[in-house]
């Protein structure tokens, strides 16, 4: 049985509100929030755009392909179902759309539903609450004996789908924030206990324009609670410490994201062989995939080792019987390369990752017998013409060569692919540690001296296409350092100032660091850490807080929140507009609700990024040579750029 469609409420409100917000905010104040629920529900029923069947509506995005046997199956009841759209003084305006959702990596989310979804767009004037064309629409299709097709009635343009956007560090938002974060830190804590990920102020909006300072909680699927208390609570939890009006709440389903998927890198292969900053890196034989940041020295006691940075998790085997048997993996993740772990069992690293080896492999074959058909469709229609005495046309004659050169050149790029997985070993890395309340996870690759004589090089600024051009992104901002300009100096990040990162997925991408940054709530296996010299450390409340970057899309009139980070873009370089080396990129921060990521990964991912001089503290730290007694026997690395 369906739960009943949200309502606004009869009286006090004789007319909607104008605004798409003042309307939601009725709806959680009304009765329909009250009580415990599951966060999905808690969403539906705050959500006037939107009326659904399912008993617990998955949040947008939603992926919705057409389904042929749905179409015929609903097509002889058009005329019906625009007579009851009618009735309920709906317009004729609408998309009927019978089609199959699913939503990746979300419980229950794989199996797919199928949905007579009856859409409108902004502007078209609807009536007050959708449920009861819902219900009658399902009534319908059982009354024709369809009973496998739920039935959602929204208004597209307006439905809860957000964006976050960064926020000002002068916000009084964040200053508010920053009085109050572990008084809701533990407010959290005790209400959702291990069922929260992120607690951050953000700009919350479906587009930029209408974006408003909020208190912003990512929670675990499918978890409950009484949402509208809560929502109370924190309320005035912030509101202690500020002056204006409560701040916007929301709660949606969100998590910190570091897996992958296999990228081709066939248009990124250079002739000279010789790996890029932003190419990507993997532990031989086993599947993974990271981005190698870029080259970097490491010299301790006069001596200079020459190779590259990427994250502790890329070079992290995960199956638990790597090295043998022993603890290998709790020595590697408790003390990193102080332990002496890497002295007994070595982590063997290729550039290119195998996956994505594999799948630049895969991508100039396809390409090269798309050329080849090609050339033959082209010779037919030639000779046809021929035959009847009709010239060939003249482009057409002149295309069959140029395929021929770029075949050419594809198998030298497969040749070049097939010798460059690049194998060298990790040399030092962070561990499982935290400098203060920020996660360390970084690791450095050696280049074997007789490599490094040739592989070695500075790191240069990458194209910044128009756009991710800096100047997009915040006003008063010129134009990023040349492309091919060395980076030569470090720098560190900065709140509200724009950022780039060259990372192996998403490859050049550009965002505001967000001016607070985020309380990231660590469960399970993630939770424990150490400092750099081993010792087990009990987080504070179990948290740590990280710096954010978010993204836009600048490509559109109305800007929506886009991908600063994708998955396998861990261990990218941040740089900033000059081309200072500011921070290392180790994982992304995913909005399960929010506008869609159509290319990959499918949720938007804001980036997770440690600061230079973190990072450079903690390789200090962890490169002390030390006695029996922990005395200091020897200097710390430290690091450097070519």
């Amino acid at each position: 049985m369906a739960y009943p469609a949200p309502s606004l409420p009869p009286t006090g409100y004789p007319t909607p509100p104008d605004s798409p917000r003042k309307q939601r905010r009725v709806l959680r104040e009304s009765e329909d929030t009250d009580g415990e629920m599951p966060i999905e529900r808690y969403i539906d029923h705050s959500d006037p755009f939107r009326s659904t069947s399912l008993r617990t509506p998955l949040p947008y995005p939603l992926r919705f392909t057409d389904s042929s046997s749905l179409q015929k199956a609903i097509y002889p009841l058009l005329d019906k179902i625009q007579q009851v759209l009618a009735n309920h003084g709906f317009p004729d305006s609408a998309s009927i759309a019978p089609q199959v959702a699913t939503k990746p990596r979300y419980p229950g989310g794989n199996s797919p539903v199928n949905i007579l979804r009856i859409i409108y767009r902004a502007g078209d004037l609807l009536p007050r609450g959708y449920g009861p064309a819902k219900d009658a629409l399902c009534q319908l299709l059982r009354d024709h004996g369809i009973h496998d097709m739920e039935v959602e009635v929204v208004e597209i343009d307006h439905c809860f789908r957000p964006s976050l956007f960064a926020i000002q560090p002068d916000h009084p938002l964040v200053l508010a924030y920053e009085q109050a974060k572990n008084n809701l830190v533990n407010l959290l804590q005790a209400r959702l206990r291990s069922h929260w990920a992120v607690l951050c102020p953000f700009n919350v909006g479906r587009v930029e324009d209408k974006a408003v300072p909020t208190i912003v909680v990512f929670v675990d699927p499918m978890t409950w609670n009484d949402w509208s208390d809560l929502t109370l609570h924190i309320k005035r939890g912030i509101g202690k410490f500020s002056a204006g009006s409560l701040p916007e709440v929301e709660f949606m389903p969100g998590d910190l994201a570091f897996p992958t998927t296999p990228v081709s890198f066939e248009d990124r292969i250079t002739p000279d062989r010789v790996p890029e900053m932003g190419y990507s890196i993997g532990i031989r034989d086993v599947g993974n995939a990271g981005t190698m940041g870029g080259f970097v020295t490491l010299t301790q006691n006069g001596v200079t080792h020459r190779g590259v940075l990427t994250n502790y998790h890329v070079v992290r085997p995960s199956d638990p019987n790597f090295g043998g048997p022993g603890h290998f993996l709790k020595q590697l993740d408790q003390f990193g390369s102080s332990s002496g772990a890497l002295e007994t069992a070595d982590i063997v690293m290729e550039a290119l990752a195998k996956p994505d080896a594999d799948a630049t492999s895969r991508d100039i074959y396809d390409r090269i017998q798309g050329l080849r058909d090609q050339i033959d469709r082209y010779r037919k229609r030639i000779a046809q013409n021929a035959m009847i005495g009709g010239a060939p046309q003249t482009w057409m004659v002149n295309a069959i060569p140029e395929n021929e050169r770029q075949i050419r050149e594809l198998y030298n790029r497969h040749a070049i692919a097939q010798e460059m997985p690049y194998q060298w070993n990790v040399l030092h890395t962070s561990g499982k540690t935290v400098l203060g309340r920020r996660i360390c996870d970084w690791a450095f690759v050696d280049i074997p001296a007789n490599s490094a004589s040739w592989l070695f090089h500075a790191n240069r600024m990458p194209h910044v296409p128009s756009n991710q051009a800096p100047w997009r992104y915040r006003a008063g901002i010129g134009n990023p350092a040349p492309e091919g300009v060395e980076l030569t100096e470090f720098g560190r990040l900065e709140k509200g100032q724009c950022f780039l990162k060259n990372g192996r997925t998403s490859r050049v991408t550009a965002g505001i660091c967000n001016g607070a940054r985020a309380v990231c709530n660590w469960t399970g296996k993630g939770r424990t850490r150490y400092d750099h010299n081993g010792k087990e450390v009990v987080l504070e409340q179990g948290t740590t807080e990280e710096y954010v970057i978010v993204s836009k899309t600048v490509d559109q009139p109305e800007r929506e929140q886009a991908p600063f980070a994708k998955l396998g873009d861990s261990g990218s370089f941040v740089l900033d507009v000059e081309g200072h080396v500011c921070g290392l990129l180790y994982g992304s921060l995913d909005g399960l609700c929010g506008p869609p990521d159509t290319a990959g990964n499918y949720y938007v991912g804001a980036g997770l990024v440690m600061d230079l001089p973190d990072l450079s503290e903690s390789i200090r730290l962890k490169t002390v040579r030390r006695g029996t007694n922990g005395e200091i026997t020897g200097q710390p690395a430290s690091l450097g750029l070519p």
